[in-house]
């Protein structure tokens, strides 16, 4: 997976979050039970994805969110609601089975307050996204 993301967080407590990203089989889906073939980009399933959280809520106990290795040890946040997914420009095709939850932790260290990103998700969408933490960076942080 590679793409961008967006997080506003609101003086209220609540948070806008969205993201647009590529996604195909990895190489792991070479030995996995979806096999692709390695000599055949096609068999890899590209293919995009937008992600948007409106209103979600804001908390700032991180003991809930997935490790890193090494560990964050900074203090962060984590943004937590329902998500919409589309899969190339139309809804995901998990999104007829249902809402899903989606998890964002942003926690860094003490030399990057906010350098990782993971995001969870929980309920359908974890037959496409798997249910292990999708890791990321943080790459600038800004106020207003």
């Amino acid at each position: 997976m590679r793409g961008e993301w967006t997080l506003d967080v609101a003086r209220g407590g609540t948070a806008n979050f969205s993201a647009d990203m590529a996604m195909e089989t990895s190489d792991y889906g070479v030995t996995g039970a979806a096999q692709v073939d390695p000599a055949n980009p096609g068999t890899r399933s590209p293919h995009t994805h937008h992600i948007s959280v409106t209103n979600a809520t804001v908390s700032y106990d991180t003991s809930v969110c997935p490790a890193n290795s090494p560990p964050t040890t900074g203090t962060g946040l984590v943004v937590t609601g329902m998500a919409t997914t589309s899969g190339n420009g139309s809804p995901a095709s998990f999104e007829s089975k249902g809402s899903s939850t989606l998890q964002i932790c942003i926690i860094g260290g003490s030399e990057v307050s906010f350098s990782n990103v993971t995001l969870v998700y929980s309920g359908p969408a974890t037959g496409h996204f798997g249910t292990q933490p999708i890791h990321g960076v943080v790459r600038t942080v800004s106020t207003k």
